[in-house]
Parts: structure tokens; C-alpha cells; sequence
């Protein structure tokens, strides 16, 4: 996926020794052939509500063309679901087990840990502090998936807009080049140059409720 370079650090300098530490196995990163860039030149930028073409380019095909590349055929896939996403991983379960089939791929069983043993997002996340795990993105966000997914919340936008203004350039720059060659955008309803309008909006609001707050 499109991850936050603080995800990167996370997995490759506090998750991946700890797996290693406590359970004797690696972590080992798949990347698509294809760089996102490219891929958007092609396409356009991923968008709400049917066009998330990106999970199956940077995720899905990656990680079965890789089993494939080393004659895995049979595997055992475990998913982080917790019991507030039961609903979500049911309609999971079938997809991607036919979606396996389609690279030669049998998944044999297919786990869902935290929802067997009744674990909730707040009690995982919970869990990952007292494990000396726990990833400061959740300071910012409530969720950590790719940080231009047009499926998070317009606060995940605000929050990446304030906290990560980079990254949120990157994306906006991307939907400026997709706007142009595909007549694609993120959301349907703004682009992420309107957003940045917007936010810059509300925080000189803000200022000028404080400031009037403070005359009173």
C-alpha cells in the first residue's frame, strides 16, 4: 500500500524484532511491479465509491503473485479483524478465498484471531501499549491503512492535512496530474485542493473564536 513512512519505521524497527524475538519469524515485504505514480498515470487516482482499484494492484496481486513465485500453493491466512467487524469479515471470507483461486492459491483455513478470542479495536489497541507496541499514528488517526485512501473519514484528512502536510501535498498533487489525464478525483464531492481551503478556513475560525473568547 501507500504507507506512512512513520509505518514503515514502525514495522521494520519495532514489529518485525518483536515478532522475531518472541515468535522466531521475519517479516518479509512484497511491492507491486508497478510504483503507485505509474499506476495513476495509467489509471487515474483511486475514488469513492467504486473506483478502489489500488487494494487489488498494491495488496491482493502482489502477495498471491509472490506466493506463486515460490510454489505456494496451500496456505493458512490470518486477518486482523476484531469483534466489531464481524459483519466485514464474513463478507471477506468469501471473496478472498475465490480471489486466491484465481492465482492457484487454496487458502486452507482462514483466522480471524482477535474476533475468536472476542478482542475489540480499543481492547487491541489496548493490548499493543502494554506490549510496547503501540504505533503514534493512532495519535493522529483511528485508522492506519494507506495515508491517500479515499475511504477515510474527511477527520483522517484534516488530520493528515495538520500533522502531515507533506503527505497530504503528495496526494493532492497526484489528484491534480488524475484530474487532468482521467478526470479522476479522491472524493466526490471536493478535490484535496478545496479541502485545503476548507481546513485553512476553519483553523483561522478558530483563531478568531478564541481570540473573541478571550476579549469576553
Amino acid at each position: 500500500g501507500i504507507e506512512f513512512p512513520q509505518q514503515v519505521y514502525y514495522v521494520r524497527q519495532k514489529l518485525a524484532p518483536w515478532v522475531k524475538e518472541n515468535f522466531g519469524l521475519e517479516i518479509i515485504e512484497i511491492h507491486p511491479k508497478e510504483p503507485f505514480g505509474l499506476q495513476v498515470k495509467k489509471h487515474g487516482v483511486p475514488f469513492v465509491p467504486v473506483g478502489r482499484w489500488c487494494c487489488r494492484t498494491l495488496k491482493k496481486e502482489p502477495f498471491y503473485l509472490w506466493l506463486k513465485e515460490k510454489g505456494i500453493k496451500y496456505i493458512d491466512l490470518y486477518q486482523g479483524y476484531t469483534v466489531d467487524e464481524i459483519l466485514r469479515f464474513k463478507n471477506a471470507r468469501r471473496k478472498v478465498k475465490s480471489y486466491a483461486r484465481k492465482f492457484g492459491v487454496k487458502i486452507v483455513h482462514l483466522y480471524a484471531p482477535l474476533i475468536e478470542h472476542g478482542i475489540t479495536e480499543e481492547e487491541a489497541l489496548k493490548l499493543t501499549k502494554e506490549h510496547g507496541l503501540y504505533n503514534e499514528l493512532y495519535n493522529h488517526f483511528n485508522r492506519t491503512g494507506c495515508y491517500l485512501c479515499p475511504f477515510q473519514t474527511l477527520d483522517n484528512w484534516r488530520a493528515l492535512y495538520w500533522n502531515f502536510p507533506r503527505l497530504f501535498n503528495t496526494a493532492k498533487k497526484l489528484e491534480e496530474m488524475s484530474i487532468k489525464e482521467h478526470g479522476k478525483r479522491f472524493l466526490p464531492d471536493y478535490t484535496l485542493a478545496e479541502l485545503e481551503r476548507r481546513f485553512k478556513l476553519e483553523k483561522r475560525q478558530s483563531k478568531l473564536f478564541e481570540f473573541v473568547r478571550e476579549g469576553v
